[in-house]
């Protein structure tokens, strides 16, 4: 089995024909603050719907630390959106809550090669126990505009302890506020290899199948190891042109 690649990122995907588009015609979503499924993911900023949690406190503050007012806030937040990664192509936890029992797949794309037009690199989300510790700094020597706008972005990367399994990180990208999200495409070459889950139904295998020789790369399935609760993955379709 080959041994996990710190050159490689990964992208888990539940079964379904979003999905399988998004596959087949190369792009990712980013979604917006309000589709994300931590509720304490950034702060609620939205006009009338302001949080008086902490959370929402300590978060509205370093902004107001930036140099934003809270009316800029509200209307700046919105414009962020964020597509998430693992570092972990094996993870049991991801695999169930994210495939859908182990029914989707997973893209593992190159580090070096992945780049989404203005949007930022990749950036490892930092898992936190107390809201009040310090975990934001910012150059003060930038300019006004990209110290907030580099704020901003590092405040999307901050999630609860809890979250750490995950591994994660994101891509956060500027886009308009009045839009739920945005599509943004990726190369072929961007991907190194796809790996299914081990109950993935065949329609959606065979048409996976089919794009991997297409896009010209391997394909695995997750696999049970024999001796520990561990998953481990084994080849079942190699690239056309090696």
């Amino acid at each position: 089995m080959p041994t996990e690649n710190a050159n490689l990122i990964y992208k888990y995907y539940a079964p379904n024909e979003y999905n399988l588009d998004a596959l087949l015609n190369h792009y990712f979503w980013f979604s917006k603050r309000a589709s994300l499924n931590d509720p304490f993911d950034i702060g609620n900023f939205e006009k009338g719907k302001q949080s008086q949690s902490l959370h929402n406190k300590m978060s509205l503050k370093f902004i107001l630390d930036l140099g934003v007012s809270e009316t800029g806030a509200q209307s700046l937040i919105p414009e962020y959106a964020i597509c998430s990664f693992s570092r972990n192509e094996l993870n049991k936890q991801m695999w169930a809550y994210y495939t859908k029992d182990y029914s989707g797949w997973c893209l593992a794309f190159k580090r070096g090669k992945l780049n989404i037009s203005s949007a930022s690199s990749l950036l490892p989300v930092i898992y936190v126990d107390n809201l009040l510790q310090p975990i934001i700094s910012i150059d003060d020597s930038i300019n006004s505009t990209k110290r907030v706008e580099k704020g901003i972005v590092q405040l999307f990367c901050i999630k609860h302890q809890s979250w750490v399994h995950e591994e994660e990180e994101r891509i956060v990208l500027k886009t308009r506020a009045n839009r739920k999200g945005e599509k943004r495409d990726w190369d072929t070459f961007e991907l190194n290899h796809i790996t299914l889950g081990n109950r993935i139904n065949s329609a959606y295998k065979n048409i996976i199948l089919t794009i991997a020789q297409v896009f010209n790369v391997d394909v695995y399935e997750i696999d049970l190891s024999q001796t520990d609760f561990q998953l481990t993955k084994k080849l079942i379709q190699s690239k056309v042109n090696v």
